[in-house]
């Protein structure tokens, strides 16, 4: 082959294909931004949940008996 065909190849194959990755990454990155915000708030819900359980005050079992 002609050693000025193979950078034309490489140039001609490559190029796209960068390209097509390029791509991919700039959606990944904005996916993991949209899920990341969604992780923090259902991380302060279940915060808020587990603090409600521990100030509410006990509640009588339904074996025990009512004097």
């Amino acid at each position: 082959m002609a050693d000025w065909l193979v950078p034309i190849l490489v140039a001609v194959i490559g190029g796209p294909l960068m390209v097509l990755v390029q791509q991919f990454r700039r959606e990944s990155s904005e996916q993991h931004g949209v899920l990341a915000g969604k992780i923090d708030k259902i991380n302060d819900k279940l915060d808020s949940h587990i603090e409600w359980h521990l100030k509410k005050p006990a509640r009588k079992k339904s074996n025990e008996k009512v004097n």
